[in-house]
């Protein structure tokens, strides 16, 4: 775990940063709320408001009035991101410009599609609880008329989708199927409907899966394509470095390295109860 200081003003009364309201009582405060919202900021964080809050309550009166230089300009918001960042020195040259790159991808974007990015980042990053939480929050809140150009389904689908991996990322099967036919149910994407099919197809057991299949002939062809997927998978894993790790334990097992391979047996459920934890964790 890595620890910052604060080496500058620290003031007793917070700013709350638009759009995001978070609360930064010092400068490393607000580049670490820039980095890690950067998909959430917009025009509004370069107000005289924050200008006022640097000189009076942090003293920062030199970085106040750079930043008055560029607060009128048109799409100045990534120069003023960078001059905080680069200024404070909390961050990297390559951690800088990585957090200026998100933030032009979220120029132009509606509330709605920042949040739905915000919520993709932690999925990308495996914090599945994390996403689930944002993609609900969303979905709670839900107004058609607020989604930009018509477009209201395919982003309700694509974020019930995106809930639906994370789901399964978390081996939630039934609830990842019934995401992912939700998805289906707006756009009727074959995609969609062999996602819905997959996590049914490992949620049940195989006599379960075939007879749930069987009686929903109108899924036949999904299903078809589903079983041709999973046997280019069986034949991929086969020469895969998994494959002869796990040929290699069962010849341990089965030969005189029986005590090195229980020995593993020890250390290996640690490490994958550290990394679903680190999946399902904030």
């Amino acid at each position: 775990m890595s620890v910052s200081l604060c080496t500058r003003g620290y003031s007793t009364i917070p700013y709350e940063v638009p759009g995001i309201g978070v609360r930064v009582y010092c400068l490393e405060e607000l580049c670490f709320c820039m980095k890690e919202n950067a998909f959430l900021l917009d025009e509004s964080i370069m107000s005289h408001e924050f200008l006022e809050f640097l000189e009076t309550k942090l003293g920062e009166r030199e970085l106040a009035r750079e930043l008055m230089k560029v607060v009128s300009r048109p799409s100045a918001m990534e120069q003023f991101c960078r001059i905080v960042m680069q200024y404070t020195a909390l961050y990297s040259k390559s951690e800088i410009e990585k957090t200026i790159e998100v933030l032009k991808g979220g120029v132009g974007l509606s509330g709605l599609e920042k949040r739905k990015n915000q919520a993709d980042y932690l999925l990308d990053r495996k914090k599945y609880l994390a996403a689930i939480h944002c993609y609900d929050e969303i979905l709670s809140e839900w107004k058609e008329e607020t989604v930009p150009g018509g477009a209201g389904p395919g982003i309700r689908a694509d974020i019930l989708h995106n809930k639906g991996v994370a789901l399964a990322g978390l081996m939630l099967y039934e609830q990842a199927a019934a995401a992912f036919r939700q998805a289906y149910a707006l756009t009727g994407d074959s995609e969609e409907c062999i996602a819905f099919l997959a996590a049914k197809r490992i949620s049940l057991p195989e006599e379960d899966y075939i007879q749930f299949v069987a009686e929903l002939p109108e899924y036949y062809e999904e299903s078809m394509a589903l079983e041709k997927r999973m046997e280019d998978i069986r034949e991929s894993f086969a020469g895969s470095m998994a494959s002869v790790t796990l040929a290699e334990r069962r010849s341990k097992r089965q030969g005189a390295e029986k005590q090195e391979y229980y020995q593993e047996n020890d250390t290996l459920p640690d490490y994958l109860k550290m990394s679903y934890r680190n999946n399902v964790s904030e």
